[in-house]
């Protein structure tokens, strides 16, 4: 017979009152435990499906929300762009009116500056220089332009080209003048003066004759500066035209001529002696100066030595001791004439004139085969 195990051996037995009750108590307890354990299965259930509701509820009205502030910024958006726009509108507006008002107020007040300066007594301040003088002075320019102590700046502003018009018109060594502003009150008159072309020889000395034929009476020099023209010619009218003439010639032949006098024919009253830098003597007349001197390079080409050209009547050259001979034998032959006139006969007189004739056809023909040179051209 198999051996039965303790807890079999135990059902066998009788259970007492107590154990019947333990054991009840322990199964009631199981009951319990077991329907406690459901029991909280269930809430456990129940919250979990709770929660997940709420979540999902949570989440729909997270969503909501969301949308509904999006929706609210939107709405935001557009009435602050609104207000943007309207502020841009209004900050255009503004700035066209605060353009308008700079553009109106600024010039206002400048005019209104310059005009309250120029009414000032500073407007009357003004600095003057003058530059690019040479022979004039700065006072004599000053003199000549015209502007008084009591004239306004603007006055001399506006003035300018007459000014400059003054100073070329009433000082004798300008030749043209301009004027110049510098901020904010000097003006510089700047002056090109005529070119000294020769002195005239006077008592007093030597005074310039300009380049127009203005002669400088106001200076006069002690002494004839190096390598300049002389002129001793007394008439305002012969001193223009000589100047008009001697215009036309060469450089080259101004320079080579030291002094101009008049020869004081009586066949030609305004025949000129020139005296010649290389030692000749040139007699042309000074209504032809222009048109004969520029022959006298070719004919003293042709010169051994120093001697005359004359350009009286022709072109041909000489020298001064023929002149001197045919000059003197006139001379004797007209005194010797005027004497024997009531003495001498009708026979002597003709004897005379007849030796006068030979005696300066004699003369003539030396100097003609001597030094004559005819220019063809």
């Amino acid at each position: 017979m198999a051996n039965k195990t303790p807890e079999e051996h135990k059902e066998e037995q009788p259970l007492t009152e107590w154990q019947k009750r333990n054991l009840e108590f322990l199964q009631k307890k199981a009951r319990d435990q077991k329907e406690k354990e459901e029991q909280t299965a269930r809430l456990k259930a129940q919250q979990k499906a709770r929660l997940t509701g709420s979540i999902s509820t949570a989440e729909e009205n997270s969503k909501e929300v969301t949308a509904k502030k999006a929706k609210k910024e939107k709405t935001k958006a557009k009435k602050a762009g609104k207000k943007v726009a309207t502020v841009k509108k209004l900050s255009k507006k503004e700035e066209v009116a605060k353009r308008r008002l700079r553009s109106i107020v600024i010039p206002s007040m400048v005019i209104f500056l310059i005009s309250l300066f120029m009414v000032s007594p500073l407007s009357k301040l003004r600095v003057v220089k003058v530059v690019g003088q040479t022979n004039t002075t700065e006072q004599a320019v000053k003199s000549a332009s015209g502007i008084k102590s009591t004239d306004y700046l603007a006055k001399t502003f506006f003035s300018q080209s007459r000014i400059a018009s003054r100073v070329a018109r009433y000082d004798k060594w300008v030749k043209s003048a301009t004027v110049s502003y510098q901020f904010w009150n000097t003006f510089t008159i700047k002056v090109k003066e005529y070119s000294i072309l020769a002195y005239l020889d006077s008592n007093n000395g030597y005074s310039p004759i300009l380049e127009d034929g203005t002669v400088v009476t106001e200076k006069h020099l002690s002494s004839l500066p190096d390598n300049s023209l002389s002129l001793k010619l007394k008439k305002a009218k012969q001193i223009q035209l000589f100047v008009k003439q001697f215009s036309h010639l060469s450089s080259k032949l101004q320079k080579s001529i030291r002094t101009v006098s008049l020869a004081g024919s009586q066949s030609t009253p305004d025949l000129l002696i020139l005296e010649m830098s290389d030692g000749n003597t040139v007699k042309v007349p000074l209504s032809q100066l222009s048109q004969k001197l520029p022959y006298y390079t070719k004919i003293v080409a042709n010169m051994t030595d120093t001697g005359i050209v004359d350009m009286e009547v022709g072109i041909y050259t000489t020298t001064s001791d023929i002149e001197d001979s045919v000059a003197a034998a006139l001379s004797s032959t007209t005194e010797t004439s005027e004497s024997s006139q009531d003495s001498a006969s009708q026979d002597s007189s003709e004897t005379t004139a007849t030796s006068l004739e030979t005696t300066a056809a004699d003369t003539t023909a030396d100097s003609e085969t001597s030094t004559e040179t005819i220019v063809s051209e």
